[in-house]
């Protein structure tokens, strides 16, 4: 809900800031400690469950970072000449002979 932006879309609408539910290792570990104790485990043992998971969420939302950069390299290596080259080609033509020189 964080990374596809759900909590951020929730805040416009709401007008309110969600501190708790914007931050991943809060949700995460609030989220799964009230289902570990609605579920009836007990609260040392929910802590640590929940503790486990905010751990763990932590390095999702980093790896997702990671796929997120990587799709953009590979998306602007793919499409940064498709259909704006021919029209930035022209451009530059038209601009290199007005462009002042460096000293």
């Amino acid at each position: 809900m964080n990374h596809m932006g759900l909590v951020s879309a929730v805040e416009e609408v709401i007008k309110r800031r969600l501190p708790i539910v914007n931050c991943v290792k809060c949700s995460t570990f609030w989220l799964v400690l009230i289902f570990c104790l609605f579920i009836g485990l007990d609260v040392i043992t929910s802590a640590a469950i929940s503790f486990l998971s905010s751990y763990v969420a932590i390095w999702i939302e980093l790896f997702f970072g990671f796929i997120d950069s990587c799709y953009d390299k590979l998306y602007n290596a793919i499409y940064k000449d498709s259909a704006t080259s021919d029209q930035a080609d022209s451009d530059n033509k038209d601009t290199e002979s007005t462009k002042d020189a460096l000293p």
